[in-house]
């Protein structure tokens, strides 16, 4: 029997693999032959029972070597999770031909076709992020932590950008006031009724109380990522210029299944601080990764830039070799990055180990 290895699923001759394009209330399949052609298309709805009838339905096509599945770790993850403990690998597919849709248009059997197709090729063949246990509740909490500091930032805005078109006598009653101590004294506040500004006063009250609001709710997570982080990682911890929203978003990302990224050079493209080569003809040079994961790649950078911050540490020697060798700050703070990329990914594999 002819074996053929494709990345790190190996598909037989006489297999097949399923190519799936999930949706919220439906799911629809492509059982493919080794060779590409297409066996059957099928729509099941997104429910266990669906998942059964599926897997059932594509069983009667040959032995199912992969699931390639668009959006595993999202509308696919309930499938995702129902195949794998079928023992049957699920790879993320999420590549897309945009010259090629364009061309044929799209449907969601083309986009079965597609994602099956695309498994077959090599190009998608990492294993399907999986987020369970207490990695799935770091990810809903940390999720939930950034939409509140995001509308908290937005309410403190929003109240100091009206103060400024007040009344000076009213804005006056703030000057020299910290943030949290102008808020406090607005949510305080009680406009009368007869105030000839009263619904631009009622409308900073509101608005400070929402930003009080806020921090309570921001605070109340930070408490659920600490009881969630620290017995799981507290090696992340230990590295300096992570805290804990860092370590809580590091393993949001890389999620429950660490072998899911080709190892230590895998892990720095998933942060995107690997550079790509862009040589042509005699030129040899490589150019910034703007692909990656951005929070990933945000808490590196603020490793980074807190450890280039004390002067004393071996850091500043190794900012100080970069820029002896003629590189500007900016290239030395993106090698930074990758160094301490490497370090991370060393950690995580004791912090996968337990």
């Amino acid at each position: 029997m002819l074996s053929i290895m494709q990345g790190r699923v190996q598909i037989a001759s006489n297999q097949i693999v399923v190519g799936t394009d999930t949706h919220k209330q439906t799911h629809t399949y492509s059982a493919l032959s080794s060779v590409g052609g297409v066996l059957g298309t099928e729509t099941f709805p997104a429910t266990l029972i669906g998942h059964q009838k599926a897997l059932t339905w594509a069983r009667q096509f040959g032995d199912i070597a992969a699931f390639g599945i668009e959006c595993a770790a999202n509308y696919g993850a309930g499938l995702a999770r129902f195949i794998r403990d079928q023992n049957i690998p699920v790879v993320e597919v999420n590549v897309v031909d945009k010259q090629a849709r364009a061309r044929a248009g799209k449907t969601d059997e083309y986009d079965s076709i597609t994602a099956g197709r695309l498994l077959l090729s090599g190009q998608c063949q990492d294993e399907a992020k999986q987020l369970e246990g207490p990695f799935l509740a770091i990810s809903v909490v940390l999720n939930a932590r950034d939409s509140a500091v995001r509308m908290q930032t937005k309410a403190n805005n929003q109240v100091k950008a009206a103060l400024v078109r007040c009344a000076d006598e009213y804005r006056a009653g703030f000057d020299g006031l910290t943030t949290l101590a102008l808020h406090k004294k607005l949510a305080n506040s009680r406009p009368r009724v007869t105030d000839s500004q009263y619904s631009v006063k009622n409308t900073l009250r509101l608005l400070s109380a929402r930003y009080l609001f806020l921090k309570d709710e921001i605070k109340e997570h930070d408490k659920q990522l600490k009881e969630l982080v620290v017995p799981l990682a507290p090696q992340l911890l230990e590295c300096e210029g992570i805290g804990l929203v860092g370590a809580a978003t590091i393993l949001s990302v890389v999620g429950s299944n660490l072998t899911r990224i080709n190892g230590r050079d895998g892990f720095c493209r998933l942060a995107g601080v690997s550079p790509k080569p862009v040589s042509s003809g005699m030129t040899d040079k490589h150019r910034l990764d703007r692909g990656g994961n951005r929070q990933l790649n945000k808490v590196l950078y603020t490793a980074a830039m807190t450890r280039s911050q004390k002067k004393d540490s071996a850091t500043a020697v190794y900012i100080e070799k970069r820029l002896s060798s003629n590189k500007t700050r900016k290239d030395a703070l993106r090698c930074l990055k990758k160094y301490i990329a490497r370090e991370v990914y060393s950690v995580l594999l004791k912090v996968y180990e337990k």
